[in-house]
């Protein structure tokens, strides 16, 4: 509900005082930062025009390394946005390619709905202004996380978005609204509240004009494993066909792999009851729905190998792995080439196997055991529990 304008100039004043304030380094960088900025004085004003940022490209680049550092500017996440808008005027190469579209707005799905987004952005505002205008510092501590499609992969990549507004100027337009003290000794629990502080500070009398500036960290790989951990506390994570293929899709996004399939087995005495994306999975039933094997089957294979040596074993190419055996053979005509068998322990027993495949050679290596390392205690917490029920209901039967 707030006016909210684009403009360098409290950008522009961070400069200024660095030349008096900062060390003689920072003031010499301060310096040549005046330089350029001197023969541009509408960098100053409200900008709606991205022209004007391109005709002064020189000064707004020096400007900008106060939030976005040469050193970063080929890897990092970074742009500077209208206050409290998702649009922005000036993003790094990377932001600009992954993050926001030919306009400049942020794409993608964030993990709150727009309900909730409204009510953080309409509170971050009225945290500036309290500072600002009131000297009255509030806590709001949520940072969103956006979900975007990788280009070269399709897959989901994850980000925590930081926004920074300390170079966002607060303007009160007329006399300023008085904040009585009942309002302000329950500032925390109205902030997001709708109508809470609006009816005491209209946002018709603030406008908020300078720079935010936006900074997003990859955090995929603590999203994917928060979302296993969830995924595999349900008792059907591992026996619907639905939260199977969920755990293939994450598993596919913590790997970076697209065409990675997952396989569990789980070991009942001399039977080897497999579950993967090829079973049938009606009943919620491990016993039931799994395909049945014996232990026998797999002698010899890296099945077998993984079992015995209490490790994963990595196969990078299948077609040139020595010593085949009938199951091997099986998953090369099924178009399988690289491989990685992991053992699920419960109290040092082993329970099943974990296996991920794929068709391309090279594929799954010792460099990802890292990451695997961290989902089988998951995967095995999911499948002891699954044996668990399958003999609980040998009992009630």
């Amino acid at each position: 509900p707030f006016r909210a304008e684009f403009s360098l100039a409290p950008l522009i004043n961070f400069w200024v005082r660095a030349g008096v304030e900062c060390s003689p380094g920072c003031a010499s960088m301060a310096h040549t930062v005046g330089e350029q900025v001197a023969p541009a004085p509408d960098l100053a004003g409200i900008i709606t025009d991205p022209a004007v940022l391109e005709r002064h490209e020189d000064a707004v680049d020096m400007l900008m390394t106060a939030e976005i550092p040469p050193a970063a500017w080929e890897n990092a996440y970074g742009a500077a946005m209208v206050p409290f808008q998702l649009r922005g005027f000036y993003a790094t190469p990377r932001m600009r390619r992954d993050m926001m579209d030919a306009n400049g707005r942020i794409k993608g799905r964030l993990s709150v709905d727009d309900k909730l987004v409204s009510a953080l952005r309409r509170g971050y505002a009225y945290m500036l202004i309290l500072s600002r205008v009131y000297g009255v510092d509030v806590e709001l501590d949520y940072t969103p996380i956006l979900t975007v499609s990788d280009s070269v992969t399709g897959l989901d990549r994850h980000f925590r978005l930081i926004f920074d507004s300390q170079f966002v100027d607060v303007e009160v337009v007329g006399e300023k609204p008085p904040l009585p003290d009942d309002v302000r000794q329950r500032l925390q629990a109205t902030l997001l509240e709708p109508g809470g502080l609006e009816r005491v500070l209209p946002p018709d009398r603030f406008v908020l004009r300078g720079v935010t500036f936006l900074k997003a960290i990859d955090v995929t790989d603590q999203e994917v494993l928060s979302g296993l951990k969830r995924d595999l506390i349900d008792r059907e994570s591992i026996v619907s066909p639905t939260r199977f293929a969920e755990l293939q899709t994450r598993l596919r996004t913590l790997l970076r792999r697209p065409e990675l399939r997952l396989g569990v087995a789980v070991i009942d005495r001399d039977r080897v009851l497999i579950l993967n994306y090829g079973a049938k999975i009606e009943h919620a039933c491990i016993f039931a729905d799994s395909v049945h094997r014996t232990f026998a089957d797999y002698a010899g294979s890296i099945y077998h190998r993984a079992a015995l040596e209490k490790k994963p074993l990595f196969i990078e190419d299948l077609a040139a792995f020595p010593g085949r055996t009938t199951v091997e053979e099986e998953m090369l005509k099924a178009g399988v080439r690289s491989v990685v068998v992991a053992p699920l322990h419960y109290q040092d027993a082993t329970i099943g196997e974990l296996a991920l495949t794929s068709p391309r050679p090279g594929d799954l290596n010792s460099l990802q055991l890292a990451r695997i390392q961290e989902v089988l205690p998951l995967f095995s917490m999911a499948v002891q529990r699954s044996v668990e029920e399958l003999s609980s209901r040998i009992q009630t039967v």
